[in-house]
């Protein structure tokens, strides 16, 4: 089709019912200013379809990048939870031994401790 002109004209051919595209700048300045570019207008539509899905496509391929990518992201962060939650249990585990620990030392008389409140 060559370079863009800056205005193209639709047509359609009575006798036929074709239609075409046209360059507004040759038709009206002729070859000097531009050359004769035009094309059929069916075609253009099938060229711009095709651009269409092929935009489409990758559009389509970048979400699911961006959704696998966010997946991995909040997998990672489910298990760092985790890791933290097993901590604390084990934590609140180890408080409650030492709290056993303390009061069967207390009751048997091996340690006194005076509790305020």
């Amino acid at each position: 089709m060559g370079l863009m002109p800056k205005q193209i004209d639709f047509k359609t051919k009575k006798r036929t019912e074709r239609r075409y595209l046209k360059c507004s700048t040759n038709r009206a300045y002729g070859k000097t200013r531009c050359t004769l570019h035009n094309t059929n207008y069916l075609k253009l539509c099938e060229m711009v379809l095709e651009d269409i899905k092929a935009f489409s496509k990758l559009a389509l391929e970048i979400l699911l990048r961006l959704a696998e990518s966010s997946d991995k992201k909040k997998l990672k962060e489910l298990e760092r939870t985790k890791k933290e939650l097993a901590k604390k249990k084990q934590r609140l585990n180890d408080l409650e031994l030492l709290l056993q620990r303390l009061f069967k030392q207390n009751v048997s008389g091996k340690m006194s401790i005076i509790i305020t409140l």
